[in-house]
């Protein structure tokens, strides 16, 4: 009986034994399955050559004086406020003449094809396009120094280079890209407003014809957020092999940014990949920018719900810096009112009258009407008024109030910030009333 109890109690031990070598097993090659880089498919970027990347680069490092440019931005209000002089007409001049070389260069960039390189190249697109700015103030400043001269039609061609400027600088670019274009386009729109009354038949007629190419090229968002997803990917794949939530990019010391010790980044990486695996978090976040790609392709609506983001430390670092989706529709809308605009005034220069609906507009002025992007896909709303007419889109709110723009009621010092289009506006978007 002894020998039997024995010969149980050793057969349980190794049973036990095994079961415990299987299970210790059975983990190892779970963790180092979980822990295994994922293999995820970035396409190859194809830049074009000449690339109007490169040509704005090198007009941007032309710029001279870009303090005196940036102080020549201040209205008078903002001015007062940071306690900066106001540059004088004079000033204006000179800061436009000096510059003359990087404006030439420029406009060479505009007949290019533009593609930005990817993220994880040599050049942080974030200070690239930072620079850029210079190159779009100085089309402003161009184009009020041509108004105040009265060259109105020059100063029209000026604003448009901005708002062409604007459309390219989103290709190839994930959404910092988007950003900035969309500056680069207010600042020549603003312009465009203010001399659209001024402008001879001809000029308006080819700035409208202008519009409509630079929105039958529009980056669509969508295409801005799969740029988004793969630079995404390609930033976890780089930690993932690292084993560091930290890496150091090369183009980070642009911005002057200092990587952790060595030591510590590894530790920290360490700590986090116990708890997360590597595959997990890469399924994650292309889940997620999935969703968000497919919810883009929808018509914006009010009742849409926004995507989730996962609670994930590391996917909250390298998510993309995004503008809110109506700030980018937006972009979108004020750029098709512009273009209608310009299209009617060509209309009544030649005709005498405004149309009595949009679509005498084709195909004399436009090739097309756009449509009202907070509209899901309606044409803009048009409706004529004796010698005037009332052209609107319906809003954020999705709403045809009948052309009642939004007015956020704001005291008399901030009149113009009162009509701001925001995600959160009642109202209809007036054409050249809201922006």
């Amino acid at each position: 009986m002894a020998k039997l109890n024995a010969a149980i109690a050793r057969r349980g031990k190794l049973i036990w034994g095994g079961g415990c070598v299987l299970f210790v097993g059975a983990l190892v090659v779970w963790r180092m399955t979980a822990m295994a880089t994922p293999i995820v498919h970035i396409p190859a970027v194809l830049l074009p050559s000449p690339n109007a990347f490169d040509t704005y680069r090198a007009a941007s490092a032309q710029v001279k004086d870009r303090a005196a440019i940036v102080n020549a931005a201040y209205t008078p209000e903002l001015a007062s406020r940071y306690r900066t002089p106001m540059l004088t007409l004079t000033d204006r001049v000179r800061i436009v003449d000096e510059n003359r070389g990087a404006i030439s260069t420029l406009r060479v960039g505009l007949h290019q094809q533009f593609a930005s390189p990817p993220a994880s190249s040599q050049y942080n697109p974030g200070n690239t396009y930072n620079n850029y700015t210079f190159l779009a103030k100085l089309l402003g400043f161009e184009s009020d120094l041509q108004a105040t001269r009265g060259q109105w039609d020059e100063a029209g061609s000026s604003a448009i280079d901005a708002i062409e400027m604007g459309g390219q600088i989103p290709r190839g670019s994930a959404l910092t890209g988007r950003i900035y274009g969309s500056l680069y386009q207010a600042i020549g729109r603003k312009r465009l407003w203010s001399c659209i009354d001024h402008l001879s038949a001809r000029a308006t007629l080819q700035a409208a014809r202008r519009m409509e190419k630079i929105r039958c090229s529009e980056y669509a968002y969508s295409d801005s957020l799969q740029e988004a997803k793969w630079a995404g990917q390609a930033d976890l794949l780089l930690r993932f092999q690292a084993n560091d939530l930290f890496i150091y990019h090369p183009q980070d010391a642009d911005d002057n940014v200092k990587p952790l010790p060595g030591p510590v980044a590894h530790l920290l990486g360490s700590i986090y990949f116990s708890v997360h695996t590597k595959q997990q978090t890469m399924r994650d976040f292309s889940d997620y920018m999935d969703a968000r790609i497919r919810r883009s392709h929808e018509p914006f609506t009010v009742s849409r719900p926004d995507v989730p983001a996962p609670h994930d430390l590391l996917i909250e670092w390298v998510m993309p810096f995004d503008q809110n989706e109506t700030a980018c529709t937006n972009q979108l809308c004020q750029n098709h009112l512009l273009e209608l605009s310009l299209a009617l005034r060509a209309f009544r220069l030649e005709r005498g009258n405004y149309p009595e609906k949009l679509q005498l507009l084709v195909p004399r002025y436009i090739a097309s009407i756009p449509t009202d992007p907070f509209g899901a896909g309606l044409p803009i709303k048009y409706r004529r008024n004796g010698r005037s007419y009332r052209l609107y889109s319906v809003g954020p709110d999705c709403k045809d109030d009948g052309g009642k723009m939004i007015d956020a009621g704001l005291s008399a010092d901030q009149e113009r910030s009162r009509h701001y289009v925001r995600p959160d506006s009642k109202g209809d978007i007036l054409a050249g009333r809201n922006f």
